[in-house]
């Protein structure tokens, strides 16, 4: 199951067996369908709230070619079924301004399949080696009109397991299995620098809406580390409990909270805009008569 939110608040549900469920705030609900294929996980909304991409699961197995299904959002009208040349889509993502979409693909996500070294960072370094990942972009315009033809597509050396575009449109922010984040070319794949040490394959990412935070979770871990987008500094780890893994990050629209879904079956939130955290403490401390000298700098002193 994945969950996704357009603009105006429209939620859209993808269930296993191959159908979306798509609610309008105040307005009827409405399914769309994968055909005879499953739903494969991901979901992307442009972000302007007009185009919905969904990845679909060939039903003869993870080898064979999945697809990308692409409607208009506002009208429930499907617009292009886009064939990929490998397995199915591990990560789904619109340009920021909407003008492209683009998919990474493969037949094994995550390590286990395609060697078995591991890397000093715990990840495994032959990872992807041995499996077809390709990088495959579209046009949203050409989508619109009718065109299933990629703009560009390239061949990366490693497995993908999440992706979204940085900022400028030009390269993806890529969660690769072995324990690193990458800096992709979107055009042909290029490595162009990586960062962030993790003990195991990045499974999940998300970025801050002012593009400058890269929020990561592992497949062995509970955590969740914040990293700088422009240095690659480590920022925070934030620890939410142990024996599961995490499976979605997302930020809130207005970036002051980071939330987390996991194998545990529970979300966890956290505030991750400091200045906004500390005006909650301080009102709290004026609530109970404690105020503390150091909240008059933030306005909510007595």
């Amino acid at each position: 199951m994945a969950v996704a939110y357009a603009p105006d608040g429209t939620r859209v549900v993808g269930e296993a067996h191959g159908t979306l469920t798509v609610t309008p705030p105040g307005g009827p609900e409405a399914t769309l369908d994968l055909g005879r294929h499953w739903f494969g996980g991901e979901l992307a909304i442009s972000p302007d709230g007009t185009l919905l991409a969904a990845a679909s699961r060939h039903p003869g197995g993870p080898n064979d070619p999945g697809r990308v299904h692409v409607w208009d959002l506002r009208s429930r009208e499907p617009l292009a079924v886009l064939e990929l040349d490998a397995g199915s889509a591990s990560a789904l993502a619109f340009a920021p301004d909407g003008t492209r979409l683009s998919a990474v693909s493969s037949s094994s996500a995550l390590p286990g399949g395609s060697g078995d070294d591991e890397s000093e960072n715990g990840g495994s370094e032959n990872a992807g080696a041995e499996t077809g990942v390709t990088l495959t972009t579209w046009r949203t315009s050409d989508i619109a009109d009718g065109d299933a033809a990629a703009t560009a597509t390239a061949q990366l050396e490693d497995d993908v397991v999440d992706a979204v575009y940085a900022p400028g449109g030009e390269n993806l922010i890529a969660a690769s299995v072995t324990g690193r984040i990458q800096i992709r070319d979107v055009a042909d794949g290029t490595l162009r620098r990586e960062f962030g040490t993790h003990p195991s394959a990045v499974r999940a990412l998300a970025l801050a809406p002012d593009g400058r935070t890269v929020a990561t979770a592992t497949t062995d871990d509970g955590a969740v580390r914040l990293w700088n987008l422009d240095d690659g500094a480590l920022r925070a780890r934030l620890d939410s409990g142990r024996g599961f893994e995490i499976n979605a990050l997302a930020y809130s629209p207005d970036g002051s909270m980071l939330a987390r879904a996991g194998s545990d079956a529970a979300v966890a939130v956290w505030r991750v805009d400091a200045a906004a955290a500390a005006e909650r403490i301080c009102r709290s401390l004026i609530d109970v008569g404690r105020a503390d000298p150091g909240c008059d700098d933030l306005g909510t002193g007595a």
